[in-house]
């Protein structure tokens, strides 16, 4: 422990301070029902944005449907397909979107709740390292890493490192440092936490002994197995990494999502010959672009969805979580330190 670091450890954080660096580090979300019904429609219509390249394929889906309307309207060309079939093949890339959909949701799903799982076990251990850790600046280190360790995981699952901001008052330049050097951050964090652990145990394990050679009863009430109890919570946060680097890390399987991309695009540029058969121009573009737009949107919703730990509007916001995080172990270190973390 570097002297920069402890004065950084011992230096007094008031509320304000706290929440003024939470603020800081909060993205410029918005969820419905924020605001008033404009602004609402407004974001809604946000959400709805598509990437360039499928804007790209609609406009050029778009573009075909207007001359092959017009060429069967103006020269009356009879191009031999049957908008019925076509509608048959619909229902099919229906249920497929359906499913592939349903697949992304649960990825984005399974990735709330880890994250409801990390959140859930930092609470338990910093809770749990403030009773049974005697050490004052001790137990400081370890719920001030435990605070770090949320960050780190959004950082790794990112593929980035973390930052200055998102780490000020928390740890020192040279822990940062340190800690950005491993090839997994959260794992030395960790392994950080269980150093502290160890010395708190050997050091309470020497209290009793020293107690029980001078027949006094012991200065500090050590609990048996508390440090099962911790390191059972620790076990819980690297399992609950581990599977939102499997979510991350592993894109949803590459065949079935372009043969479902092929039949979708060959059906989107063979549906207006089949439709300009049986309606004029003036209903076929309308009706073309609103089909070809609802199914490729779909299929880049389920590509935002299946990335759920991304920085963009669709993704979990996991800046407001580790801020939320933040904000809990705060208080529960400000409980146990008794004065340590001034209120004001």
């Amino acid at each position: 422990m570097t002297k920069c670091s402890a004065k950084l450890h011992d230096a007094p954080l008031t509320r304000e301070a706290v929440r003024a660096r939470v603020i800081a580090k909060m993205p410029a979300h918005r969820n419905l029902n924020d605001g008033g019904l404009i602004a609402d429609v407004s974001e809604m219509f946000q959400s709805m944005k598509v990437r360039r390249q499928t804007f790209v394929l609609w406009t050029v889906n778009l573009l075909v449907v207007v001359v092959v309307s017009y060429a069967h309207d103006a020269f009356q060309l009879d191009f031999k397909l049957n908008g019925s079939e076509h509608d048959i093949v619909l229902t099919f890339l229906a249920l497929l979107h359906a499913f592939r959909t349903n697949q992304a949701y649960d990825r984005w799903w399974e990735g709330r709740k880890l994250w409801g799982q990390i959140t859930n076990s930092c609470r338990n251990a910093a809770s749990n390292a403030a009773v049974w850790v005697r050490d004052g600046s001790r137990r400081r280190r370890i719920i001030m890493h435990m605070i770090v360790l949320p960050w780190a995981i959004k950082a790794a699952v990112r593929k980035k490192r973390i930052t200055s901001l998102e780490m000020s008052r928390l740890i020192s330049d040279s822990e940062l440092y340190e800690y950005n050097k491993a090839v997994n951050i959260p794992m030395g964090i960790v392994d950080a936490i269980r150093s502290e652990m160890r010395a708190e145990l050997q050091e309470q394990r020497q209290t009793l002994q020293a107690s029980a050679a001078d027949t006094l009863p012991p200065v500090h009430s050590i609990s048996p197995n508390w440090d099962l109890i911790l390191s059972n919570d620790i076990q819980a946060l690297v399992d609950a990494e581990g599977a939102c680097e499997r979510i991350a890390f592993t894109p949803m399987p590459l065949t079935s999502l372009a043969q479902l991309r092929v039949f979708t695009l060959v059906w989107l540029f063979t549906y207006p010959f089949a439709i300009s058969m049986e309606y004029s121009l003036s209903f076929t573009v309308p009706i073309t672009a609103t089909i070809s737009y609802v199914l490729l949107a779909l299929d880049d919703m389920v590509l935002r969805l299946s990335s759920p730990f991304g920085e963009g509007r669709h993704d979990l916001q996991l800046e407001s979580i580790c801020c939320s995080i933040e904000i809990v172990l705060m208080e529960i270190l400000e409980r146990a330190a008794g004065g340590d973390v001034k209120v004001n």
